[in-house]
């Protein structure tokens, strides 16, 4: 029998641990032989897991504006600096990291070869998303994403918040 790991990232919020209370055999009702295992912590607000096709694990720290990246030998670096508060990743056929970004109120497609980035989109029909917060690519490369806005109200320019 093998043993599968899922791993669990777990974040601090202002002074306050959060932590993560499973029952013994919880993770096995899942995936047999699963068990939790934290591999890092000392974040504020971790959000948007995605693997690549490697296995490597990105997430963001939203008020960090960082991007991690928990490589497969068990590495933590800091993938970007600057993520513009990024929350929902995911890796698209061509293998690019794109993010929802809350800060930078863009969706951005990033090269995981090269780190350059692009922006897949920053405005609706002439006026600047609220702040992108999920997203899903289907099957035939499409690209859904929510749309609400964090922060200041102030500052919406669209009619609403919208998928």
């Amino acid at each position: 029998m093998s043993l599968r790991r899922f791993f669990v990232v777990l974040s601090v919020v202002a002074a306050q641990s959060v932590s993560v209370d499973l029952a013994a055999d919880s993770l096995s009702d899942l995936v047999h032989g699963a068990e939790a295992v934290q591999v890092a912590g000392g974040f504020r607000f971790t959000e948007g897991p995605v693997s690549d096709s490697e296995g490597n694990l990105y997430f963001s720290d939203i008020p960090a504006h960082t991007i991690y990246k928990f490589s497969t030998e068990g590495r933590l670096s800091v993938h970007d600096p600057e993520s513009g508060n990024s929350n929902g990743l995911r890796i698209d056929a061509d293998g690019r990291l794109l993010a929802c970004e809350h800060g930078g109120r863009r969706v951005s497609a990033t090269d995981l070869e090269t780190g350059e980035s692009t922006t897949l989109i920053d405005q609706y029909q002439g006026a600047p998303l609220n702040s992108p917060n999920d997203l899903w690519i289907d099957p035939q490369g499409g690209i859904y994403f929510t749309d609400p806005r964090y922060g200041a109200r102030d500052t919406v320019e669209q009619d609403g918040f919208h998928v």
